[in-house]
């Protein structure tokens, strides 16, 4: 037993069960085991034939012995007999040790009211022990209890900081002593946490805030976790117990493990109390009197779980963002790559949003060939297991996994109902949870160097895989599950016995073992190893257990005997026929082909072999295939059975190259009458596993074993022409598939039923598309619209998903895209895609499919067809539609997608511009509700108008087409809701009014941009930091527009209104930014007011020519100046001010004697102004010292100043 020591004198090499269970004080019913350590390996005592008496190895009298049993003592060891654990010992502490526990100590925050703890564990979480907060709960016998819970606010203090947050209650569970608290600040520091599964033995620091004579000081103590404890067999949610010191006061502290994980400090629980031990399932577990009681990661996942009813309302924005659901877990990654479509997309929401959990195991589908490759096998023209195990995980994904948001909040609600009822239903995420637990388990127990325990985990994972019955919808999914587990042993006994050889080598002065080493090259001790390794797989009475485990270690016979892999590959697969369920079988098959593959892959013995008897095995005849395939069940067991056949077949058609190599393969297809099932399933997997360059060259042979399969050939021939996709077809298929007499597209007319009609259709025009002519293709869209309109069947809801990938196989995979233009304005296409829906939501779906492929296909500005042009507007029309105005994600989507789409059409090169104006006017009519679709009509119209000017010739055509663009923008630009943007849109049309001389709609939008800067003033928190950049806009353009030339308006008539609303908000706007953006308004309109000022006609821009004499004019620009300084001046205390001031007064006016005071003023004020406006200013007075050596005036004031 871990911690406890006993000596016992044997008279020779047996010692019986009782002996031992009497020297331990264990219970008469207790399971032991007897181990012990040579070469560095852990290796079991057997027993005698009785099972009663333990046979020890020769030197028994010198060795160490261990026992691991599942019962506790009966009594906790005393300090007499106690000695200490090897496990138990302290590490020596790190050098960066206090400093870890610093990082450690952020995450800390004591409880007011009470001496207790919280630990921070997400952004805007916390976790403490229910008994902690409960006296900020009102309770009595009229209180309500969720109510109380939910009005209740916590006091916490940061335990280092000192700093004080209000937290409210998320969730919490009386029973389980936990609670979570809700924050609106963010409590994570540096890179924050990790949430970690602890294993036996670990080192941790526990921190909290015992009981002390000096306070309640942060302490930290130290220990080992001594015990993981389980509820039941299937709950991850498990406690900890930990060997150490904890007083009153620790209560909701977090226990960390002491070492940093990618820099990150690893949460392993929260203090709980220190209790006694309770009859719990007890794990890799030693008794000590002195313990500390955890609750861990796995509990307050489950807590964490609870809310989630509450997370649209509580959750961090980023979750909230990436719409992830916490009711299961995907181990295996089925729902990889469907986040744009689905909700329920598998992600480890502890992990990649709040933290909370951290695993470290690979245990999804995606590719990573640094902890793949091992189990897979790169050949040419070969696909991966990794792909296959994809293809087959989205087969079999549970439906657990594709509900809907709502029905899995309710199936949660109904757990949690349901959760004190003994008859608990074991649901999807338990067993995806204990594959994972028994991987983690597993590889833990291997870095603690205890093999036996891994051994011991991988058969208790494999018998749980076979206890899951075959028939049940879900095996397919656990199987791949349980392989995780399986593989990574194989692997880790692979790679520990290639680091020994390689070990040994280099004590010898040898290299490394080569890649393709032989066993004369094997040391002879890991020969030794690698063969204890397969006896003790003899141990092992399950077939189906010893089965999969051998496959795995197959490898390994490199080591000692790599003359019979072969045979021992034939004799695995004769053990496939063992197995007691069809798909079972199948399965098994399917493993042994993956390692046979790995380790002899030009070896096609085992792969015929597991075929051959799945082959000879009892067939069900398919009386009538409809009828079961009205089965989903059924179905899905037929597809997922494809699947894994057509790997064997592939695996057997590896390196094939004439069809005399695959004689046997053809004449299983061939041989049956009436079809039976697994001919049916044959038939299918050899079109999807026989390697692409062989389909292509024998293509009529593989043709004819699907129409020999008569009425049911349809799904075959449906998976051969999607398999056909993929290759170019060589010239005797162009000719086969042409040919009237032996047409493929005979036999797809003659398909009566519809769904299946579509759906070959559509995988056959692809190619067809692709690689056959524009003709060729027409010919098909007329025949598919005929049939369309006699089945009627396109208004039926459920073949909406089908008909739209029919449409899309004409646009998609064409090989000249231009092709595409001339399908979509074929009338034929039109009819069929006007067929298609039996309400708007469908037709939107179809339009947006055409989109997607659209913008997927061409580039901006690609497409300058006018009928074109009104078929992907008219399409931008049915997608917008369906879709509600408002912010969401999806809407923002759509509207990407609609932009995107217009962005195709090149206005410009439309042969009639009339037709580009109306084809604009119709987007704005027909979406111009929707503001980021709008901003993008408006943008065009703008690029448009612009080469309106630049193309056509100068004259009374030309400015009267301006003029209709002009006023086309003038309509649209209000409907922009952003003020901002209306100001900036409305600022170019004024451009363009001055391109086309368009004087009174110069007027109008001046007048406007008034109004907008009015309403940004009312409306916004901030004001003039936003209309600070919008005046210099505005301003910079009405320099360029004539003022004052009317009877009816006096002149600087805007500017005199700009400078109004200035003016009333001057003391508003002083205090924002310190009255920096209030500064820039005033300095743009000085400069505004001096271009006004320019009287030489040779400088002159020729704007204000007219105003040349005009004093009364002068005039008022020059008392317009003066009150604009004098608001500037009044600013100028700040030293940004002051430097910015000084920078334009100088450029802006002539130096003379009278500015000398001016130049001092804001010399003194711009003291203290940041680095890079200190350079700005010795640069001005750079440049003023330079304007002095030839301007006298300049050189007496900068004199004066004793700036020379």
């Amino acid at each position: 037993m871990m911690g406890d020591e006993r000596e016992l004198d044997l008279p020779n090499n047996r010692i019986t069960k009782s002996t031992i269970k009497s020297a331990f004080l264990l219970d008469e019913d207790a399971l032991i085991s007897l181990s012990y350590e040579i070469d560095d390996q852990q290796k079991c005592c057997r027993m005698d034939k009785a099972g009663k008496t333990f046979l020890l190895p020769d030197g028994w009298p010198t060795i160490q012995f261990s026992i691991v049993s599942n019962k506790a003592p009966s009594r906790p060891a005393t300090p007499a007999n106690r000695v200490s654990s090897p496990m138990m010992e302290d590490l020596p502490a790190s050098p960066n040790e206090e400093l870890t526990i610093e990082r450690m100590k952020n995450y800390v925050y004591t409880v007011d009211g009470i001496i207790g703890c919280a630990t921070a564990i997400a952004d805007n979480v916390l976790a403490t022990c229910y008994h902690c907060i409960k006296h900020f709960v009102t309770s009595g016998p009229n209180s309500d209890e969720i109510q109380s819970h939910r009005d209740a606010i916590i006091l916490l203090t940061h335990a280092v900081k000192n700093q004080k947050i209000q937290v409210k209650i998320r969730a919490y569970s009386i029973e389980k002593d936990v609670v979570l608290l809700q924050s609106d600040e963010n409590l994570m520091v540096d890179e924050g946490l990790q949430f970690r599964h602890a294993y036996f033995g670990q080192p941790y620091y526990l921190l909290g805030t015992p009981i002390s004579d000096d306070g309640h000081p942060l302490q930290v103590l130290s220990g080992r976790i001594s015990a993981r404890l389980e509820g039941n067999l299937l709950s991850v949610g498990h406690s900890l117990h930990g060997h150490g010191s904890a007083r009153p006061g620790a209560s909701g502290g977090p226990v960390f493990g002491r070492q940093l994980l990618a820099g990150k400090p690893s949460l392993l629980g929260i203090v709980a109390a220190g209790q006694s031990i309770s009859h719990e399932t007890m794990l890799l577990t030693f008794i000590s009197s002195n313990y500390v009681k955890i609750i861990s990661t796995g509990t307050l996942h489950d807590a964490y779980l609870l809310s989630e009813k509450f997370k649209k309302q509580s959750l961090p924005k980023q979750m909230r963002k990436n719409k992830i659901n916490t009711t299961f877990e995907d181990p295996l990654g089925a729902t990889f790559g469907a986040a744009e479509h689905e909700e329920n997309v598998d992600r480890d929401i502890l992990n990649d949003s709040t933290k909370l959990r951290s695993l470290s195991l690979d245990n999804t589908l995606e590719s990573r060939k640094t902890d793949r490759q091992h189990f897979d096998v790169e050949l040419p023209d070969f696909q991966s297991w990794r792909e296959k195990r994809a293809q087959i995980a989205s087969l079999a994904k549970p439906r657990e996994f594709v509900k809907s948001e709502i029905e899995m909040l309710r199936t949660r609600l109904k757990e949690i109902t349901d959760e004190k009822n003994p008859q608990t239903v074991i649901k999807v995420a338990d067993f995806s949870k204990k594959f994972i637990m028994y991987r983690e388990n597993m590889v833990t127990a291997w870095g603690r160097e205890n093999r036996v325990e891994a051994f011991k985990v991988l058969i208790e994972s494999t018998h749980f895989m076979q206890s899951i019955p075959p028939p049940s919808e879900e095996f397919t999914y656990y199987w791949l599950l349980a392989m995780e587990v399986i593989d990574t042993f194989g692997k880790l006994v692979y790679d520990r016995l290639l680091s020994k050889s390689n070990e040994a080598r280099n004590k010898n002065g040898q290299t490394d073992l080569p890649p393709k080493f032989t066993v004369e090259q094997v040391p002879k001790n890991v020969k030794d190893m690698a063969m204890n390794w397969f006896l003790k797989l003899s141990e092992i009475v399950d077939i189906p257990v010893r089965f999969y485990i051998e496959c795995s270690m197959i490898a390994c016979l490199k080591f000692f005997d790599d003359t019979n892999i072969s045979v021992n590959l034939e004799r695995l697969a004769f053990m496939c026929s063992q197995f007691p369920d069809d798909i079972s079988s199948i399965f098994a098959r399917v493993h042994l082909s993956r390692y046979s593959m790995h380790t002899e892959p030009l070896n096609r013995t085992p792969h015929w072999r597991v075929l051959h008897d799945w082959m000879q095995a009892p067939k069900d005849i398919m009386k009538d295939v409809h009828r079961r395939k009205e089965s989903l069940t059924e179905a899905r067991k037929q597809a997922i059975s494809i699947q894994a056949i057509s790997w064997i077949v592939q695996c057997i058609a590896h390196g094939a190259l004439t069809v005399s190599d695959l004689v046997p393969l053809f004449a299983y297809c061939r041989r049956t009458s009436p079809v039976d099932e697994k001919t049916f399933i044959l038939v299918s997997a050899i079109v999807e596993g026989l390697p692409s360059k062989y389909l292509a060259v024998h293509s009529e042979q593989v043709l004819d074993i699907v129409f020999a399969l008569r009425e049911d050939f349809e799904e075959p021939l449906t998976r051969l022409g999607k398999r056909y996709l993929a290759m170019p077809p060589i010239e005797e298929n162009r000719k086969f598939v042409k040919n009237p007499f032996r047409s493929v597209w005979m036999r797809v007319a003659d398909i009566s039923n519809f769904k299946t009609f579509v759906d070959c259709c559509a995988a056959w025009t692809s190619y067809i598309s692709k690689y056959y002519t524009l003709k060729d293709v027409n010919k098909i869209l007329d025949l598919v619209l005929i049939r369309l309109k006699i089945d009627d069947q396109t208004k039926n809801p459920e073949n909406i998903s089908i008909l739209i990938d029919l449409v899309a196989s004409f646009i998609e995979f064409n090989a000249d895209k231009t092709e595409c233009l001339d399908i979509v304005t074929k009338s034929s296409f039109i009819k069929v895609v006007d067929l298609i829906g039996h309400d708007i939501q469908s037709t939107s779906n179809c339009s947006k499919r055409i989109l997607e492929i659209f913008t997927k296909r061409f580039g901006k500005n690609s497409i300058s067809s006018h009928s074109v042009g009104q078929f992907i507007v008219e399409k931008c029309r049915s997608v917008c539609k369906t879709y509600r105005l408002d912010d969401s994600d999806e809407e923002k989507m759509i509207e990407r997608l609609v932009c995107s789409s217009i962005s195709l059409i090149d206005f410009k090169r439309i042969p009639d511009m009339n037709q580009s104006i109306e084809l604009i006017v119709r987007c704005r009519e027909e979406m111009g509700l929707r503001q980021i679709i709008l901003s993008h009509i408006i943008n065009i119209l703008l690029e448009f108008t612009q080469y309106v000017h630049s193309s056509m010739k100068s004259g009374k055509r030309r400015a009267d087409f301006m003029r209709k663009c002009i006023t086309t923008l003038s309509l649209t630009i209000p409907a922009i809701r952003d003020s901002s943007k209306r100001v900036k849109m409305t600022v170019q049309n004024i451009q363009l009014c001055l391109l086309a001389n368009f004087i009174p709609q110069i007027e109008m939008s001046s007048e406007r941009i008034i109004d907008y800067i009015d309403e940004i003033n009312s409306n916004t928190t901030s004001p003039c930091t936003t209309i600070s950049p919008l005046v210099n806009q505005f301003l910079s353009v009405l320099c360029y527009c004539p003022d004052g030339f009317s009877e009816d308006s006096s002149s600087l008539t805007h500017f005199s209104k700009l400078l109004a609303i200035t003016e009333r908000s001057h003391e508003d706007w002083s205090k924002e930014s310190k009255g920096v953006p209030l500064a820039e308004i005033y300095i743009n309109m000085l400069r505004y007011l001096c271009n006004c000022r320019r009287i030489d006609p040779l400088s002159s821009d020729g704007t204000q020519d007219f105003h040349v004499g005009d004093e009364e004019y002068l005039s008022s620009v020059d008392s317009n100046i003066s009150d604009v300084i004098t608001k500037l001046f009044s600013l100028a205390n700040e030293p940004t001010i002051a430097v910015i001031t000084l920078e334009n007064v100088v450029m802006l006016f002539e130096m003379h004697e009278e500015m000398r005071s001016t130049i001092r003023g804001l010399l003194k004020r711009a003291v203290g102004a940041p680095p890079p406006l200190q350079k700005r200013l010795d640069s001005i007075i750079q440049d003023l010292r330079n304007e002095a050596e030839s301007d006298e005036n300049v050189h007496n004031i900068l004199q004066r100043l004793s700036l020379l």
